[in-house]
């Protein structure tokens, strides 16, 4: 690994390992475009403290609210649905007042 200001370049097997994990928010599914690779990163390793009691969607709804902590984002509420081959889709909930006035 190479440290320059600010930036951390990374090499070799753990490049490797790391490109997988942002591979399966890349490629199987849809609504983790938005965020950077750090983002996901940094989201994965605040999941991997936390025991894994919770389903697959839980966790995908997990590591969506941390990607948007990560870039300082207001938290929107999201469903996951998952279809036959484990492939999520991101699906944003409106939450709104319905005021009479």
């Amino acid at each position: 690994m190479k440290a320059l200001k600010d930036v951390a370049i990374i090499e070799g097997n753990l490049a490797r390992l790391l490109i997988n994990y942002i591979d399966e928010f890349r490629n199987n599914g849809t609504g983790f475009e938005e965020f950077s690779d750090e983002a996901i990163i940094y989201s994965l390793l605040e999941y991997s403290k936390y025991s894994r009691d919770d389903d697959k969607t839980e966790g995908y709804i997990y590591i969506h609210g941390k990607c948007l902590e990560y870039d300082r984002k207001p938290h929107v509420y999201i469903e996951i649905k998952l279809d036959v081959y484990d492939h999520f889709t991101v699906i944003y909930i409106e939450k709104e007042a319905n005021l009479p006035f």
